[in-house]
């Protein structure tokens, strides 16, 4: 199973009577570190050499497991072997999940944007890449026979590729919550979407699950896989997820983000402040509202002189706050009025 999002609940896993439902881990308190529960090993963490890290998946053994980075770059541990990443190739989308071919020899990696790139025996077998979306992709599931695979939404929509059947989403259905992660059941015929809210929304044959609110932790956990038996799980932690929300509008594409921390007026004549965000008005007119994954709702209340074409700068309070940002690629949609 392969969790993504901001959200991860434990309870999930108890939808098998193996399983056993378990607070988020205390210790997970730094970004990019993977927490075992249970009967879980604890294998390796790419820590901060993970830029941002986003999805987690275990090899069929059990003792090992891949994380992927919104840079693309993938991290190995265990009997993991590497077949290859997106690192340090240009990006039309960041990276915001993975999924592992049921032979653990290969993996998929999905984009943002819809896009999906595949290693070792992984096969590729269509994408949303280049297609308009309504909502950014945020997570993939592959199929049990590894012959296909679903992509997920943050509005609940759901693509099915190659033998992976579509069994419903939450697309259209009126909810405001934000999805997070897709999960497949055991024999394929159905799957679980999971929104920010930490509710597990089941369809076909995926059983329905109680879910209560998600744990607190001083770092969110952004993608889980379990142990082949049930009896454990991994989590890995990631950066801060943006507030949950509904995403709407037109998809801008992929901007390069960067981020100031100076006071003072903006061009719009008003004080920077945290929903502020600095843009090239040829491309996003001062005044228009947005949607950064991963960071949330902005509005286009400044310029500057480097902040051209495909280029966003967001203001935070600290320096610190901003090196540690450094620069990042992120999808971008437009927010209804």
């Amino acid at each position: 199973m392969v969790f993504s999002g901001a959200a991860f609940m434990p309870s999930l896993f108890a939808a098998s009577p193996a399983a056993a439902a378990a607070p988020t881990s205390p210790w997970l308190g730094e970004v990019g570190q993977v927490g075992a529960v249970g009967a879980a090993s604890a294998l390796g963490a790419p820590g901060a050499a993970a830029h941002q890290p986003v999805g987690l998946a275990r090899t069929p053994s059990g003792h090992g497991y891949w994380v992927a980075a919104a840079d693309g770059g993938v991290f190995s541990f265990g009997d993991a072997a590497f077949y290859g990443s997106m690192g340090g190739l240009a990006l039309n989308s960041p990276i915001v999940g993975m999924a592992a071919s049921p032979s653990g020899h290969g993996y998929w990696l999905v984009a943002a944007d819809g896009g999906v790139f595949s290693f070792g025996d992984a096969a590729f077998y269509g994408s949303m890449g280049g297609r308009p979306l309504n909502s950014p992709i945020v997570a993939a599931a592959a199929s049990p026979s590894g012959h296909g695979y679903w992509l997920a939404a943050a509005d609940g929509g759901v693509f099915s590729f190659g033998d992976a059947p579509f069994r419903g989403s939450l697309s259209g259905q009126g909810t405001a919550a934000h999805v997070t992660s897709i999960t497949a059941s055991d024999r394929g015929a159905g799957y679980w979407l999971t929104d920010a809210t930490g509710a597990i929304h089941a369809f076909g044959t995926a059983r329905p699950v109680t879910s209560p609110p998600a744990a607190p932790a001083t770092t969110p956990v952004v993608a889980a896989a379990a142990t082949p038996s049930g009896n454990g799980y991994w989590e890995l932690t990631g950066a801060p997820a943006a507030p949950a929300g509904p995403v709407v509008g037109a998809s801008l594409g992929a901007f390069s983000v960067t981020c100031y921390d100076l006071g003072g007026i903006t061009a719009s004549a008003v004080h920077v402040r945290s929903n502020v965000v600095a843009t090239d008005p040829r491309v996003i007119p001062l005044g228009t509202t947005i949607w950064i994954d991963g960071i949330g709702e902005r509005t286009a209340l400044d310029t500057g002189g480097a902040i051209k074409g495909n280029r966003l700068d967001v203001w935070m309070p600290t320096y610190s706050q901003c090196a540690d940002w450094g620069r990042q690629t992120r999808a971008v949609n437009l927010v209804a009025p």
